[in-house]
């Protein structure tokens, strides 16, 4: 066991004859009265102790690994017990299973996906907690979308803004001969992007075979757009002097409004209107959350940014200190754009 689970464990063993918020020492939080052991969490701990703070460059202490942990433990159950109320189902051993033996494939093999967790500084253990974290947010997402509705006006309204105009190239010359020249190469047969990697003096665009990508209101000077617009999808302009030399432009059509799109468009929109509704549900969830800490690893203490952001949920303790009760209920400090964090990313095996 490491240092200091086994002193906590020890200390609190010696004081349990001492008022304490939680009534077995060998528990470190209790959730809505499911307990969370020392025993489930000190393997977490251990590795995230031999960890590097990337703030100080030095290995985290194991209180502070402790107190990191055991907040990230906390909210996951926190999650899960809301996953469950909301009729969701709460992520399983089986689950955590075929995420990883997807990571492995994926990877490449067992012996692969090993080598990969060690060298981003994971074990097995963390992964899978990760994974059970993400899985949770995920399906509470889930969830949450079926109040959700796009409708066919906020689909046309997206799909206008992100993809109604037509995607744009052009060959950039100093003369209106050598744009000329430009033209007649190209209605000769050759290939437009070739000819503008060989002459475009625009080397950013020229790389990219003359490719601008869409064109965008106000993106570009006003000749330019005006041409843009004017020429047919699949056409070239006459020559299109500007204040940079002669253009030779070629648009082509935006895609169609197909299915994919649309699902793409309406998974986007749906995404945009569940990120304040996560928000809400953390308020909600840490407002109404019954959590009890051993105070050998600190008090529930949750702190937020001015903007809403939670910052933190445990604050460390004392190992030597004074054994109270700690229950807490969180204010209503957090705001609607919260999002619901982990305190360490997850780690994402090269695919």
């Amino acid at each position: 066991m490491p240092r200091l689970l086994a002193l906590l464990t020890t200390l609190a063993l010696l004081a349990s004859g001492c008022a304490q918020a939680i009534g077995n020492p060998r528990t470190a939080a209790e959730v809505n009265g499911e307990a969370i052991a020392i025993a489930d969490i000190e393997d977490l701990v251990a590795e995230a102790a031999t960890g590097v703070n990337p703030q100080t460059g030095q290995p985290q202490p194991e209180d502070a690994a402790a107190v990191t942990v055991l907040s990230d433990v906390v909210l996951l159950e926190l999650l899960s017990q809301e996953l469950a109320e909301r009729g969701g189902d709460r992520v399983t051993a089986a689950d955590l299973d075929d995420a990883v033996a997807d990571a492995e494939e994926a990877a490449g093999g067992e012996q692969a996906f090993d080598d990969q967790l060690a060298q981003q500084g994971f074990s097995r253990e963390r992964f899978r907690f990760e994974q059970r974290f993400q899985l949770t947010v995920t399906r509470l997402t889930d969830v949450l979308s079926a109040d959700v509705e796009v409708t066919e006006e906020d689909v046309q309204a997206a799909y206008d803004a992100q993809f109604g105009l037509p995607t744009v190239s052009h060959i950039l010359v100093a003369t209106e001969e050598e744009a000329e020249a430009v033209i007649e190469r190209i209605e000769g047969g050759e290939d437009f992007a070739a000819v503008a990697s060989e002459v475009s003096t625009d080397q950013g665009s020229a790389a990219q075979g003359g490719q601008l990508g869409q064109l965008q209101p106000g993106a570009f000077v006003p000749e330019f757009e005006e041409a843009a617009l004017a020429v047919e999808p699949g056409e070239l302009s006459d020559p299109v002097e500007t204040q940079f030399g002669f253009h030779v432009i070629r648009t082509e059509a935006p895609p169609e409004l197909g299915d994919d799109l649309r699902d793409q468009i309406e998974t986007q929109l749906a995404q945009q209107q569940v990120q304040p509704l996560l928000g809400e549900l953390l308020q909600d969830v840490l407002d109404a959350g019954q959590v009890e800490i051993n105070p050998r690893f600190g008090t529930w203490d949750p702190q937020f940014t001015p903007e809403g952001g939670l910052t933190q949920l445990l604050a460390a303790g004392d190992p030597l200190g004074d054994l109270q009760p700690v229950s807490a209920g969180v204010g209503d400090a957090i705001g609607g754009d919260a999002a619901v964090p982990g305190a360490t990313p997850a780690p994402t095996p090269a695919q």
